[in-house]
């Protein structure tokens, strides 16, 4: 079996979307020659020469699929779509709040829908919830095969308590957009006087002025920064006590895996991809900025040696999560065509 990887992520300003990408590449032993990018002209031939099958990894945040539609009917190999998130699920989130003030960039859910009845020979899911949600959103003219197998969190999962700083300061990594709930900051930031929150990430993935979001909550909170690009990843998980994953709606947050195996105590919101991985996890809000509050206030006001045993209690349901199970998972999964 030989595999490849045909994807539009080239370009473009990712954070949790290239982690999760450079895993999967170490985790299948996919170098960067077995990488392709929609715009590489007669990119198929390549592929159905020298490949058995080919990883489908799409950004839906586009306005045209003709491109995607042409390359895609000429490959004649298995065409597994790795599925990211779900984009309606960010795009109802983001029209609740915007309207029509900032639309939405993206396929519709038409054209969605052909391309995945069209072309998808089977598809791979980051968590139980998208793979539900997908399955009762799209329609095909025939049952399509599919399996849940998150990101790999590395070869030994284990915690790294020497990073662990027990402190009022707050991090958080991402592309602004309003599934990630960033518009909740300004409210919890307020009423958290005495707590600063250093936001790093890129703005651009999305149509909703990530910028003016971003310089409106530094304007207006003073204990809001942001810090641009993430230039070393030890220098925050020495810095940073709290990570700020009160999303509105993610699939495999990867940052906030990584934030706990390095000694940060994340907050999380119910009925996410992400919360999946932790059932037990009490640091958990509702979404709505009073529960975001009174949880990362509870952080605060918990001994650290029981937030250490908290840390330890959760990485249990994160063991499974290694290469060599989720590869086994890979390879399992892409016999079957």
């Amino acid at each position: 079996m030989k595999l490849s990887i045909i994807t539009n992520y080239k370009r473009k300003g990712y954070i949790n979307e290239q982690l999760i990408f450079k895993r999967l590449c170490s985790t299948l032993n996919i170098s960067i020659n077995d990488i392709f990018d929609f715009n590489t002209t007669n990119v198929f031939y390549k592929i159905n020469k020298n490949y058995t099958h080919v990883l489908v990894i799409m950004d839906y945040n586009v306005t045209s699929p003709k491109i995607y539609k042409d390359i895609l009917k000429e490959l004649l190999i298995p065409k597994i779509f790795i599925i990211d998130s779900l984009h309606y699920k960010k795009r109802e989130i983001h029209e609740s709040i915007f309207d029509t003030q900032f639309p939405f960039t993206s396929l519709s859910h038409p054209q969605q829908n052909y391309i995945y009845n069209q072309y998808a020979d089977g598809f791979v899911f980051y968590n139980k919830l998208d793979q539900n949600n997908f399955n009762n959103f799209y329609t095909f003219s025939k049952p399509k095969p599919s399996v849940v197998i998150p990101p790999s969190l590395g070869k030994k999962i284990e915690i790294n308590f020497k990073n662990f700083n027990p402190n009022k300061l707050i991090g958080i990594n991402f592309n602004p957009s309003a599934a990630e709930g960033i518009l909740n900051l300004k409210r919890v930031m307020n009423n958290l006087k005495d707590y600063y929150l250093d936001i790093y990430g890129s703005h651009g993935r999305e149509d909703i002025m990530g910028e003016y979001i971003i310089n409106d909550l530094t304007f207006n909170c003073y204990n809001i920064n942001f810090k641009g690009k993430l230039m070393s990843n030890t220098h925050f998980f020495n810095t940073y006590h709290i990570y700020y994953n009160a999303t509105l709606y993610d699939s495999f947050n990867y940052f906030a895996f990584l934030s706990l195996l390095n000694g940060m105590v994340p907050i999380l919101t119910s009925n996410t991809g992400t919360h999946s991985f932790f059932p037990d996890y009490p640091f958990t809000s509702d979404g709505t900025p009073e529960s975001i509050e009174y949880n990362i206030n509870l952080i605060s006001k918990t001994p650290p040696d029981y937030l250490k045993k908290i840390l330890t209690n959760t990485l249990k349901n994160l063991i499974p999560l290694n290469d060599k199970i989720l590869k086994e998972k890979y390879n399992t999964f892409l016999n079957e065509f």
